[in-house]
């Protein structure tokens, strides 16, 4: 048995890449970039079309009878947590322990004759930019999360390095 149709998101705009599945089973198919759908399904009494993408409530639809099953899905909106992405570990932001420092591409003058070290710096607190030599190409020493005391030492607690 033949079943086909489209879907469509709240504009009436159609939606690529829904999963049409039968409810129950692994069998599914598809939406193609115009939103339209064909699937084969088995002859019975109890069949339910589930469609679910990205972002999207998931929806059953129960078979009753038609060719053709048009679908309208709606926007599912959560709220997310503000995420930090580690080095080693992605942790909510309001589980941080430590500090972070944030920098926007905006916030950077990027001339084309700098490095990105250069362009960082000054811009987060506790980052050095250590040149090791005065020769063309040379990349720069980076050290993040030293402090600055009286005797000018910069040795921290803990310190990140960057190799550049």
């Amino acid at each position: 048995m033949l079943i086909r149709g489209h879907v469509r998101d709240e504009l009436g705009e159609p939606i690529p890449g829904v999963t049409v599945m039968l409810k129950g089973t692994s069998a599914g198919t598809v939406t193609n970039v115009q939103g339209l759908y064909v699937f084969n399904v088995p002859k019975s009494d109890d069949i339910t079309l589930v469609f679910s993408f990205v972002g999207m409530k998931t929806q059953e639809v129960k078979y009753t009878g038609q060719d053709t099953i048009d679908v309208t899905m709606t926007t599912d909106v959560k709220n997310v947590d503000e995420v930090v992405v580690t080095g080693y570990q992605t942790v909510k932001k309001r589980s941080m322990a430590g500090s972070t420092s944030h920098v926007k591409a905006e916030d950077l003058v990027l001339t084309g004759t700098q490095t990105l070290e250069q362009a960082l710096q000054g811009k987060i607190p506790g980052m050095m930019v250590i040149n090791k030599s005065g020769l063309t190409g040379t990349r720069q020493r980076v050290r993040i999360c030293g402090t600055s005391t009286l005797l000018g030492s910069a040795e921290p607690v803990w310190c990140g390095w960057w190799m550049a």
